[in-house]
Formats: structure tokens, C-alpha cells, sequence
């Protein structure tokens, strides 16, 4: 699958990778960034709080990188569900839409639904 490719599959291996890689590149630095300025902030160290924004402003701009290929991943998953792209925006759904949209995204391939649904 490629990395913004709407049109495709991904199978649940490949979200389930997909999201643990997004999670350790993500978290790991955050809470590096956190301590960091935890930590600038209780001795008063300005070069600290420097290093705490810089690492903070470089994780931000990963997220906003990362936010297409996420998005094809999902849509991919509820192709390979047999579901189309517009069910991503039950995520939208007060309270409960993001477990609507998990439920959706952990049911099993749909070998008879055709492979480019949109």
C-alpha cells in the first residue's frame, strides 16, 4: 500500500503495525519533551526549556506529517471491511463515534466486497 493511497487495502496486520510504529515514534518523545520541561521549570534553566520547545515543535510537525498516511491506513482498513471512506467521519459521532469506528476497523476481511470501493 502506499503511503497516502486511498484507493487500496490494508489488511489489520498493517493497521495494527502501522499504529504501534505511530505510537513509539510518538510517545517515546513526548514524554522526553515532558520530563525535559518538568524538569526546566523546577531549576529555572532557560537552554533546558529551549531544548524542551525545540523537540516539542519537531514532534509537532511529525503529527502533522503523519496525518495523511494515518488517514489512508484507516480508509484502507474499512475498504478491506467492505465498508467505504465516507464511515470515517463516524469518528464525529459525540461520545461514541470512535468506538463505532474501532468496532468497524477490527471486523474481518470481506473477500467478496470488490477491491477499489469508494
Amino acid at each position: 500500500m502506499g503511503c497516502v493511497d486511498f484507493t487500496g487495502r490494508s489488511s489489520c496486520s498493517d493497521d495494527w503495525f502501522a499504529y504501534l510504529v505511530n505510537v513509539l515514534i510518538t510517545w517515546c518523545p513526548y514524554i522526553v519533551v515532558a520530563v525535559v520541561g518538568i524538569i526546566s521549570s523546577s531549576i529555572g534553566s532557560s537552554a533546558l526549556a529551549i531544548i524542551s520547545l525545540i523537540l516539542g515543535l519537531i514532534m509537532w510537525v511529525y503529527t502533522i506529517g503523519e496525518f495523511l498516511p494515518g488517514l489512508a491506513v484507516i480508509v484502507g482498513s474499512l475498504h478491506d471491511t467492505g465498508y467505504t471512506w465516507p464511515y470515517i467521519f463516524t469518528i464525529f459521532i459525540p461520545f461514541v463515534g470512535w468506538i463505532i469506528l474501532l468496532v468497524l476497523l477490527c471486523k474481518p476481511t470481506k473477500v467478496e466486497s470488490p477491491f477499489n470501493n469508494s
